[in-house]
């Protein structure tokens, strides 16, 4: 997930009002990882991640999808994946609905 994050951040950082509402999201993705023995760290993590995912598209639209978009979706697909198997969070459909979602707004020719 840090390569999903971290490519929503260069993409907030074309826009100074994206790069605002995007740091206190990843302050919360920084300050609790989920090995985090906190209360509400995977929960606060979780919806970091999120909002993080969220903005990073929008900053992704604005910027009219650059090539390193691609790295996003890629990077996104396999976290998620990741999540679902090996983590065994039940994340299949929301996998694929979130997928559609972002791809929609760029579909991307994954053989170049």
């Amino acid at each position: 997930m840090d390569t999903v994050v971290g490519l929503a951040f260069t993409a907030t950082l074309a826009d100074q009002d994206f790069l605002a509402l995007f740091k206190p999201y990843l302050d919360d993705f920084l300050n609790y990882p989920p090995s985090s023995n906190e209360p509400k760290a995977h929960e606060k993590w979780g919806i970091a991640v999120a909002d993080m995912i969220s903005l990073g598209s929008d900053a992704f639209r604005m910027l009219k999808h650059p090539g390193y978009y691609r790295y996003f979706l890629k990077a996104l697909q396999i976290s998620l994946r990741y999540l679902w198997i090996e983590l065994n969070i039940p994340l299949s459909h929301q996998m694929e609905t979130l997928m559609k979602l972002i791809e929609a707004d760029a579909p991307l020719d994954w053989s170049e």
